[in-house]
């Protein structure tokens, strides 16, 4: 359920925003009553109360300046025309959910003294603060514990809820209210919070919980292993850089001694690109633009050798996976690149070495390897992961793969939570690098029997929505009046509707594949997708123009869209869709899923509860609530003629109030 302004009160609203915005003084009173309308507006505007903060504080400070005098006058900073422009671009749309909230997850956060501790669903983290954030008050800590809380935990959500147990009162508070006006400090970091979660369109709410049931997040920000924390010093760094230039990444870092902007971290840290440099897929690094290996080693070893102050050995990596590697790093031959023994190589290069245990030709694994996509091997990367952590910690070759191995390994999935999917995607990616046999073992078979029973896997929807919700809002939506980005939104939708295909396969339309005609407009997808396969055709899709109403016309939205982005396209630009911004590159399957999800919660649709994907099972089930037949669905969308999918996944009926209990006391 949603509440929203009656279209008078957003009028009123605009031309305030837009009254005050041309200012540069006026009395303090009317500058409160100015306050007081969009405070009044700010439980049907979603993120509101965020932006009434900046000008309760300068209210607060002009009041105070003048001994509480409202008839006095103000001025009217520049510094909040951002905030005047949020509420212009955003109020015509605004709209709020209520109801009790659903929490994806519970992240528990604490401050101590000496550093951070976070918490959430059995996964842990910390770390120090930097010299500068010593010097906070311990409000401000908490604060920013939560903060790190989210960003490690939640980086990779949108559209949900979270819940924030904290035992700092004062924090608590700021989070609710999104901010106060007395402590700038406390004010601004809020903030920073708020605008982290809006670009992701997350709520959260934080509750208290006491220090002693807090006890996780309170011993991880006590509990610190200053291990992690040694660094080169910095003068010989820039001796390093000077030589051989400023690297892009450090691949051994936390938050407070990264060399890099871009660094990957041991463990979880707030602001790293990616934890634990031993299992990324190394051939994403370009190394060509560095010297060679041995020079490295010999300038590191003359550094070494003079005593640098600051160059530390990390103490105890005896005790460390890796450690025979880096043992012998400086006796080995100064021109050969020392092996790392226990390090997680990647999941392709795995499937590479099986492959090559299997007698196939070293000219054959380009082939081979190429039957597995992108999308694939990054989930069998999960799992082969796991496998050689489980291998490693039995000391047993990752290769000699039995059954009863296999059987121990999911078992132990299984008993931390792991669903029948992902259990059959570890299945999978194990099956990659084992024998053929493997996947059909009656015992496995039997296992999975076993976990479908105990732990089954149900379809995501229940119930789905009705596109005419959505299309009742696209009318309004006139193409040629609205800004880019709106636009974008609008073509997305449209198409995902009208094709009921996959983002992946709207992410893959290029520009030299449309066929414009008078009539309609076929898009070819030659590029692989999810539904390719050998005997498979490649999806041709047909939007003929729909003269009947042309507001919601993908022909016609798809045309003005050209038109619109023709002069933002460079030379790079292949695709249909482009980023409405500065830089309009070709839009990623994540970007358009964003502009689906934003129509969908502009229009009402619940996106807590749906997904860019459920526009899928909306057009395929409003097709068959018409009769069309399921041949024609299962061509359009995709499957195959044997295919049950759309039966048992996809055909939904819509969400509804259920209304048995009333009509039964009716009668």
């Amino acid at each position: 359920m949603t509440v929203s302004l009656p279209k008078e009160k957003r009028k009123k609203i605009i031309n305030s925003v837009k009254q005050f915005r041309g200012r540069e003084k006026c009395k303090i009173r009317e500058f409160a009553k100015f306050i007081g309308i969009l405070t009044s507006a700010c439980p049907a505007v979603k993120y509101g109360w965020l932006y009434t903060k900046a000008f309760e504080r300068e209210k607060f400070l002009a009041l105070q300046s003048r001994n509480g005098n409202y008839n006095s006058r103000m001025s009217i900073p520049s510094n909040l025309s951002n905030d005047f422009d949020w509420w212009l671009t955003n109020i015509p749309f605004a709209f709020n959910s209520l109801g009790p909230m659903n929490y994806k997850i519970e992240i528990f956060s604490d401050a101590s003294p000496s550093g951070w501790g976070v918490c959430c669903n059995g996964e842990k983290s910390h770390g120090f603060w930097s010299p500068t954030e010593k010097t906070h008050h311990i409000n401000y800590l908490e604060l920013l514990s939560s903060f790190f809380g989210l960003k490690c935990f939640a980086s990779h959500l949108s559209n949900v809820n979270i819940l924030c147990r904290i035992d700092n009162t004062t924090a608590i508070a700021y989070i609710n209210r999104m901010g106060s006006i007395q402590f700038p400090k406390l004010n601004i970091l809020t903030k920073e919070i708020w605008l982290w979660c809006e670009r992701r369109n997350i709520y959260i709410f934080a509750s208290y919980i006491k220090s002693k049931d807090n006890t996780i997040a309170d011993q991880e920000s006590r509990s610190l292993d200053i291990a992690t924390e040694y660094e080169l010093n910095q003068d010989k760094f820039q001796v390093i850089t000077s030589s051989f230039g400023q690297p892009q990444i450090d691949l051994f870092a936390s938050r407070t001694n990264a060399k890099c902007k871009k660094f990957v971290s041991w463990g979880k840290d707030p602001e790293s690109w990616a934890v634990d440099a031993f299992t990324l897929d190394w051939g994403q690094f370009y190394f060509y633009a560095f010297p060679p290996f041995s020079v490295i080693l010999r300038v590191l070893q003359k550094i070494i050798d003079d005593k640098a102050e600051g160059v530390v050995v990390v103490p105890n990596w005896n005790s460390q996976p890796w450690y025979p590697g880096f043992r012998s790093l400086l006796a080995q031959d100064p021109n050969s690149t020392p092996a790392l023994e226990k390090s997680f190589p990647g999941g392709r290069s795995l499937i590479v070495q099986a492959l090559q245990n299997g007698k196939v030709p070293d000219m054959s694994l380009e082939i081979c390897t190429a039957s597995i996509s992108n999308s694939t091997n990054k989930q069998y990367n999960v799992g082969l992961k796991l496998w050689w952590q489980f291998c490693c910690d039995k000391n047993i070759d990752v290769f000699d793969i039995t059954v009863p191995l296999v059987l121990e390994f999911l078992t132990i999935r299984f008993n931390k939570g792991a669903s029948y999917s992902s259990l059959n995607c570890y299945r999978s990616a194990i099956s990659q690098i084992a024998s053929p046999d493997l996947a059909n073992d009656y015992r496995l078979k039997r296992f999975f029997k076993g976990v479908y029973g105990l732990r089954p896997s149900l379809p995501k929807y229940n119930v789905t929505w009705d596109p005419s919700t959505v299309l009742t809002y696209v009318k309004t939506l006139s193409n040629e009046n609205i800004k880019l980005d709106i636009l974008t939104q609008k073509v997305a939708i449209l198409l995902a509707l009208t094709t009921g295909q996959r983002v992946q396969t709207l992410a893959s339309i290029q520009l030299e594949n449309l066929v414009i005609s008078k009539d309609n407009i076929k898009i070819k997808i030659p590029k692989r997708i999810k539904t390719s396969g050998p005997n498979r055709f490649q999806p041709t899709l047909v939007l003929p123009i729909f003269k009947q109403d042309l507001e919601i016309c993908v022909y016609t939205a798809i045309l003005c869209y050209l038109k619109r982005t023709k002069n933002l396209r460079n030379t790079s630009c292949k695709s249909l869709f482009i980023l409405p911004k500065k830089p309009h590159k070709d839009a990623s399957s994540q970007s358009i899923s964003r502009w689906i999800k934003c129509m969908l919660s502009k229009s009402g649709v619940d996106i807590s509860m749906f997904t860019a994907h459920s526009t899928r099972h909306a057009a395929t089930s409003a097709a068959a609530r018409k009769g069309v037949s399921l041949d024609t669905i299962r061509l359009s969308a995709g499957w195959t003629e044997k295919s049950s999918t759309f039966a048992n996944f996809y055909q939904r009926p819509l969400l509804s109030k259920n209304t048995f209990a009333i009509d039964v006391l009716s009668c």
